[in-house]
């Protein structure tokens, strides 16, 4: 991986001028490093690969998909969280990552409050099936640490009402543009 340029900064290749990242573990980028809770990824192995190998609170040894997608889009090499005191108005214009580890929210509502706001281009990363991660399989795989079919499960049923929410959301919305 290439180091990030000395303002953080990407040439811009793209139309989109701004990425704002909401969910959970996948995409936080430090949020919850600025709340009060037990969890949290500020300590090694966490960020052991990302450039100058600190722990930025991303649950990851490097960048996130947050961080890859404003890259690949031109906008800049990381996503900040929302809540890092150092953030800067210009941080705001371009991006930032209001994901929390262990959140969850009324998707269809929110779409619906981003597209009042403004927002016509908005991607949906499907929740993961997060049954064999290694946390949960220590926590709920046994001795042997096996896959946590329920844990799974839940994904995929959440999944399936976010799509149909999200079909509805498109039928009563035509102009927007939903990924």
């Amino acid at each position: 991986m290439a180091p990030p340029p000395e303002n953080g900064t990407v040439g811009r290749r793209g139309t989109s001028s701004a990425v704002f990242a909401f969910g959970d573990s996948i995409l936080d980028t430090g949020n919850n490093d600025h709340i009060t809770t037990l969890i949290k990824s500020n300590f090694l192995p966490y960020g052991r690969d990302f450039p100058g190998r600190i722990s930025t609170g991303r649950f990851s040894d490097g960048r996130l998909i947050s961080d890859l997608i404003v890259e690949s889009l031109g906008i800049k090499y990381f996503l900040l969280p929302y809540l890092d005191p150092n953030l800067q108005d210009d941080d705001l214009i371009t991006g930032v990552c209001f994901a929390s580890t262990s959140s969850a929210g009324r998707a269809s509502a929110f779409l619906r409050q981003l597209y009042g706001l403004g927002a016509r281009k908005i991607v949906h990363l499907s929740a993961l099936t997060t049954g064999c991660f290694p946390a949960f399989r220590t926590l709920l795989g046994g001795v042997q640490r096996q896959c946590s079919d329920e844990s799974s499960e839940l994904a995929v049923m959440f999944n399936e009402k976010l799509s149909d929410e999200i079909q509805r959301l498109n039928d009563d919305v035509s102009i927007l543009d939903l990924s």
